[in-house]
């Protein structure tokens, strides 16, 4: 009778030696469960590697962000300097233009350029000066640049200052004035290679590899790019010299740009909000600042760039595997052969350590492999010891944690201070056991102060800094309304203190908080507010008898400064609007538009503001609001892992009976 299959696997194996059963089974226990660490070992460094790599863009954006920044205004200054000049003001030709050949000696990558109030040209120290003609003059006048300076307002431009030749500048202007008159602008125009060269951008990056610099228009794909795009789609490949920032003046025309090389990217960078922002396409991570009115900086990188450490990771991980894997077999079967005659001792000694009996003596034996073999057992016995105890450690520790977690949660108010006029309803859910955003309301008198907040990351780390900066704002607020009785100075006294305090003894740590904090006057029937780098909230307008094109409107509001924290000098500007009876207002953490599907696919702002718009009857109060947000998230997350701690507030306005 012929075996069947289970049975011919069995003899065979059966007819194997022990040692040749050892090392075979050593490969099919090995085999799948290192494959299965090395998956979610590599996801993790790919995970781990991802996010790195974005918080590194988003420094190093912002740090040129702020190298930008600062020689656009000392440039500003430097302008400003010459138009207190009186050889200037006279709007003579003649002194003007000695006076403009001796400040082309401390500026010489600077054209600087005089006109009067018509745009006609006065003087000017570049080699080939702007033309005269009266086109050419009713050109500049009707440009952004010169407008803006006879308002008394900076802006940046890229500005053709002769047409003879297609290069393009970085114009800056002041105005002449004359006992508070306009008589004239002063323009500075920087070719686009000084100022990429002076940006420090290829410094930045610090990187050697020859195929570290993208260069679309030589077919390289991949690597590093710093981007500076205008609202009118002009760019400036900072990380490039000479011609090529301009693509040789093809990609400062913006017909000519989006035929380019670099349209992907110009599209993609274009598409993105102007505020501190990340985006990730399938071939590009971007991160973005505005810098000034007319531009955006940004910092690319292509997807397998931000990989390439993770496939080294695992090329090494299979290595090392495969290396250890060879390696034990080959001693496996050099030593089985020994350890067979000890079974007895080693059984007994085994369950002696399984009841937990971890105090053994084993017999010493003369055979060397056996006496090591021993050894063995009694330094896992000590290790086993050991690790109970560190097992018992970590009770502790995690009781610990859970003790933090419920004083974390009574930082958050349970009863929320609402008035006659104002209905507050708010909920925080964190990511892990303890999360790093908060809600807070702060009663001001008869004005209401509402926070909504989030330190970057999670955990631990993030929950301390958390309440760090939970309890210095509050205490900022209440002290600068005690002090002047005003909210929206308040606000900003706050919120600067709090800034100043964290970048100055914190900044080293690199953490940082994004806030919205938001104060309801009832006698002036207006929020003010400050949006400090976070997501900003969604007001919907109710009806009104007075209101057309508003009514039933959500529209979001401006945004403030960046996070808190980052830097010791940032200006919060503070913004008023305001809350009529009916309105309904919804601030919250980046976890609401963050929240994944089980497909990867987040919430979304578009979502947000759907809901908002679209919110029925029962759905218009603070807490219908919040019910129908959370139940629009269980249904998108279908079960799906929590991405992010998720922070709400809804704040409406009473309407009169």
């Amino acid at each position: 009778m012929r075996l069947n299959i289970p049975q011919q696997v069995t003899s065979r194996w059966n007819g194997l030696t022990l040692r040749q059963q050892l090392v075979i089974s050593l490969w099919l226990c090995t085999i799948p469960i290192s494959a299965a660490g090395s998956i979610i070992v590599v996801d993790e460094a790919y995970q781990y590697s991802k996010q790195t790599v974005r918080q590194d863009m988003a420094f190093r954006v912002a740090t040129l962000a702020q190298v930008m920044n600062d020689r656009l205004r000392v440039s500003q200054s430097w302008l400003t300097q010459l138009t207190e000049s009186p050889r200037l003001r006279s709007l003579n030709p003649a002194s003007s233009a000695e006076l403009l050949r001796s400040a082309k000696k401390a500026y010489p990558e600077s054209d600087v350029s005089l006109y009067d109030n018509d745009g006609r040209l006065i003087a000017s120290n570049a080699d080939l000066p702007p033309p005269s003609t009266a086109q050419a003059a009713k050109d500049r006048r009707h440009a952004t640049w010169f407008q803006q300076a006879l308002k008394g307002k900076d802006t940046v431009e890229l500005w053709q200052l002769n047409k003879s030749t297609s290069s393009m500048c970085l114009s800056q202007a002041e105005p002449i004035r004359q006992k508070n008159i306009n008589i004239g602008v002063l323009q500075s125009c920087t070719p686009p290679e000084h100022v990429a060269l002076s940006s420090g951008a290829r410094a930045l990056l610090k990187t050697e590899e020859k195929e570290a610099w993208l260069d679309l228009d030589q077919g390289v794909q991949t690597g590093w790019g710093i981007l500076m795009l205008s609202n009118r789609g002009e760019l400036l490949v900072l990380h490039k010299q000479g011609g090529a920032v301009t693509g040789y003046g093809k990609l400062t025309d913006p017909r000519l740009a989006k035929k380019s090389n670099w349209a992907e990217l110009i599209q993609e960078v274009g598409k993105l909000p102007g505020i501190p922002t990340q985006s990730a396409s399938k071939d590009y991570s971007i991160a973005a600042l505005p810098l000034q009115s007319n531009f955006k900086l940004a910092l690319v990188v292509d997807s397998g760039t931000v990989s390439r450490q993770t496939r080294l990771a695992i090329l090494g991980n299979v290595a090392v595997d495969l290396l250890a894997l060879l390696t034990s077999s080959f001693a496996i079967w050099h030593v089985s052969k020994p350890l067979l005659k000890p079974i007895d001792a080693v059984g007994e000694a085994l369950r002696r350590i399984s009841e937990g009996q971890f105090d053994i003596e084993l017999p010493r034996s003369s055979n060397n492999d056996i006496s090591q073999l021993f050894d063995h057992i009694q330094c896992s016995a000590i290790r086993l010891k050991d690790y109970v105890a560190e097992t018992t450690r970590n009770a502790v520790n995690n009781a610990q944690i859970s003790e933090a977690k419920r004083l974390q949660a009574d930082f958050l108010i349970e009863h929320l201070p609402e008035t006659d006029e104002l209905e507050i309803a708010a909920l925080c859910e964190p990511a892990y056991d303890i999360g790093a955003d908060w809600y807070d309301v702060i009663e001001l008198g008869t004005a209401r102060v509402v926070v909504v907040a989030d330190v970057c990351d999670k955990g631990i780390p993030s929950a301390l800094y958390m309440s760090v900066f939970r309890s210095l704002l509050r205490l900022s607020l209440i002290k600068e309304w005690t002090n002047s009785g005003d909210c929206a100075a308040s606000l900003g006294a706050a919120v600067s203190a709090v800034n100043l305090y964290m970048a100055e003894t914190h900044g080293s740590t690199g953490m940082f908080a994004t806030a919205f904090v938001g104060a309801y006057d009832p006698s002036k029937e207006q929020l003010s507010y400050v949006l400090a780098g976070q997501e900003p909230p969604l007001l919907r307008h109710a009806h009104h008898e007075n209101s057309t094109a508003e009514a039933m409107q959500v529209s979001a509001l401006n945004l403030s400064g960046p996070a808190l924290g980052l830097f010791a000098q940032a200006r919060f500007e503070i913004h008023c609007c305001p809350l009529r009876a009916g309105d309904l207002l919804l601030a919250y953490s980046d976890g609401l538009p963050d929240s994944r599907n089980p497909a990867g696919e987040s919430f979304g702002k578009q979502r947000i503001e759907a809901l908002l718009a679209g919110a029925g009857p029962d759905q218009c109060t603070a807490r219908g609001l919040l019910e129908c947000v959370r139940t629009a998230v269980d249904e998108h997350s279908n079960g799906a892992e929590q991405f992010d701690d998720l922070t709400l507030l809804a704040l409406k306005r009473r309407e009169t009976p």
